[in-house]
């Protein structure tokens, strides 16, 4: 389920045209971490609203995965949904990234 989770994750960011590739993709429990993708390190300065969609579409990759091959998702992918759900409150909150927050 692990490998399914993480293969996920790499499917989406290697076609993901505004973010760096993955480089590595393990399924070695290390502590709580059932696994990890790793993407190409590149310097940038900023972040733009593309570059966010693009990293919670990754991060979701993992949980569709899951639900396409077993028909659900476990709770491995509850930290996914975390960081999906505090980007979206930065790019909206901080950023100001919604046509109709803040009118």
């Amino acid at each position: 389920r692990t490998a399914v989770h993480e293969a996920g994750h790499a499917i989406m960011a290697w076609f993901q045209t505004h973010s760096a590739p993955p480089i590595k993709v393990s399924v070695v429990w290390r502590g709580e971490t059932l696994g990890f993708m790793q993407h190409k390190v590149f310097e940038r300065t900023g972040e733009t609203a593309a570059m966010l969609e693009e990293r919670m579409a990754c991060l979701l990759g993992g949980r569709v995965a899951e639900e396409l091959v077993y028909g659900d998702a476990d709770t491995g992918a509850s930290n996914d949904l975390q960081r999906v759900t505090d980007i979206a409150y930065y790019l909206v909150g901080h950023l100001g990234f919604s046509a109709k927050v803040g009118q």
